[in-house]
């Protein structure tokens, strides 16, 4: 559907209701053998708060991410951001932020790591 309405890339492939690398996808992938881009989803804020052992997990995660040079998506919603309705949310949010730039991660929008992977510099509209 995204490609349809003339997106380049998604990130809804992963799961709803967990954390992790759904199919053992730890990088962006093309899904229609074109230049549409599928980038997977590892955490997302209602399933890492819902996840029993989430700072452990989380850290093996950022592991796993290292050993396969791979990508690790977080999707942080706005809302969740409001502290009065999801307590601690922010909180984690800042701490995988500050741990993964202490362990010298590149942290970017996925549209920034679209544009420097595949943005065809002949042709600057993709």
């Amino acid at each position: 559907m995204q490609k349809k309405t003339g997106f380049y890339y998604d990130a809804s492939f992963g799961y709803t209701n967990a954390i992790g690398f759904k199919n053992n996808r730890h990088s962006f992938f093309h899904p229609f053998n074109d230049k549409f881009t599928a980038f997977p989803l590892a955490i997302m804020d209602i399933c890492f708060m819902s996840t029993e052992n989430k700072w452990d997990m989380f850290k093996q995660l950022v592991k796993l991410t290292e050993e396969k040079n791979g990508l690790l998506v977080l999707n942080w919603h706005q809302r969740v951001f409001n502290e009065k309705e999801f307590p601690r949310y922010t909180y984690f949010y800042e701490k995988m932020i500050d741990y993964m730039q202490e362990k010298g991660a590149i942290i970017q929008t996925l549209g920034q790591i679209y544009d420097q992977q595949f943005l065809d510099k002949d042709n600057p509209k993709h």
